[in-house]
């Protein structure tokens, strides 16, 4: 599969999930997240990995980019029950995608 198709699906997986994650009032970064896992090798192979070594520094820009969203989310909002929910899903979807096939 052409790099471009590969990053136009990711692209618009991401664009919807977070249409749907915003009805739920979770944070789009965790829709990112859900979105990659669910398009990824893991779950559906959408992206199989080949695709995604071939795409390793644009992964490594994005997870940068990932990073700095969670720590402006966390800095500009108070604590409350939403945000420990939205964490938790956050990193239960890290370590899924994380964890070796």
């Amino acid at each position: 599969m052409n790099i471009l198709l590969v990053i136009a699906i990711a692209m618009t997986a991401g664009l919807v999930v977070s249409r749907a994650a915003r009805a739920v009032k979770l944070p789009n970064v965790t829709a990112f997240l859900l979105a990659g896992l669910v398009i990824g090798p893991c779950v559906t192979g959408i992206v199989n990995r080949e695709q995604l070594a071939s795409m390793s520094v644009i992964s490594e820009a994005a997870l940068g980019f990932i990073a700095y969203a969670i720590g402006i989310t966390t800095l500009a909002s108070p604590a409350s029950a939403s945000d420990a929910k939205s964490s938790l899903l956050t990193g239960v979807i890290i370590l899924l995608s994380t964890h070796p096939a």
